[in-house]
């Protein structure tokens, strides 16, 4: 049975990685207006120039496409995905008010976003972030843990 569970957690982590690892380029912006017949691509250029400053040629978006789904409480994110991680990253290096921020994120699977809010949450927590397809805390003693989607806390932190 111990196997069993092991071998379980195991895929759910390889999968959790491998899914993480295919969106490594992409964005996800979102509070964008859903309109008929966007062109999501020459939309996104230019928004880009005009909020973080950031000159893209439409051959930097591989692919962009809307979230697909029924009833939202809200427009659909849209999902781009850039020709390269230098691309991804001259936008997010660029992201400098809180609003555009807000706006233009990481897309992480599922399973590490619920993980982030979560040790946002926690009150031995200061901060906690994504980077180059890990998760990262900061406690309040100033030292930083690397978190799995199947660690705990407690045992990762202790009693603080």
């Amino acid at each position: 049975m111990k196997q069993c569970q092991s071998m379980t957690n195991s895929a759910v982590t390889l999968a959790n990685n491998n899914q993480q690892y295919s969106q490594k380029n992409n964005i996800k912006f979102t509070k964008r207006q859903e309109c008929p017949n966007e062109n999501h691509r020459s939309d996104l250029c230019k928004i880009l120039k005009e909020t973080v400053n950031v000159d893209l040629d439409a051959a930097d978006i591989l692919d962009i496409h809307r979230v697909p789904g029924g009833e939202t409480r809200g427009p659909r994110p849209v999902i781009a995905k850039f020709r390269s991680t230098e691309v991804k990253i001259r936008v997010i290096k660029n992201r400098s008010k809180e609003e555009v921020k807000k706006r233009f994120l990481m897309h992480l699977t599922q399973m590490n976003a619920q993980l982030i809010r979560d040790l946002n949450r926690d009150d031995r927590i200061q901060s906690a972030w994504y980077y180059n397809g890990k998760i990262f805390a900061q406690d309040y003693d100033g030292r930083r843990h690397r978190f799995d989607i199947l660690d705990r806390v407690t045992n990762k932190l202790g009693n603080h």
